[in-house]
C-alpha cells in the first residue's frame, strides 16, 4: 500500500489499523509505504477522506500469501466449529 495526504498540525494519522509508516514529506504531503492485510484496509478509504478532508489517497497492489495471526486462525476455527454444531 502507499498513501499520500495533506501534512498538518497536528498530523493526521494516515497509518491507523495498517501497519504503514511514513517515510516522508513532500511539498506539504505525507508519503508512506508498507505492507498490510487486505482485510485490514477495508474502511481505510472512507476512514483516510475523513482524516484529510477528502485529499488523502492511496493505491495496493498484491504482495504475497501469508498465513493468519494465531488470534485470526483461533476466530476462524472457532466460527468453524460453532456453524457445525449448529447444523
Amino acid at each position: 500500500m502507499a498513501l499520500k495526504g495533506p501534512c498538518r498540525h497536528p498530523p493526521y494519522n494516515l497509518t491507523d489499523n495498517t501497519g504503514c509508516e511514513i517515510i516522508t514529506t513532500v511539498e506539504s504531503m505525507l508519503q508512506g509505504l508498507g505492507a498490510v492485510p487486505l482485510n485490514n484496509m477495508f474502511g481505510y478509504s472512507t476512514a483516510l477522506r475523513s482524516m484529510t478532508q477528502g485529499k488523502g489517497e492511496f493505491t495496493m497492489e498484491y504482495k504475497e500469501h501469508s498465513p493468519v495471526s494465531h488470534d485470526v486462525q483461533m476466530q476462524l476455527i472457532n466460527t468453524y466449529k460453532g456453524n457445525k454444531a449448529a447444523e
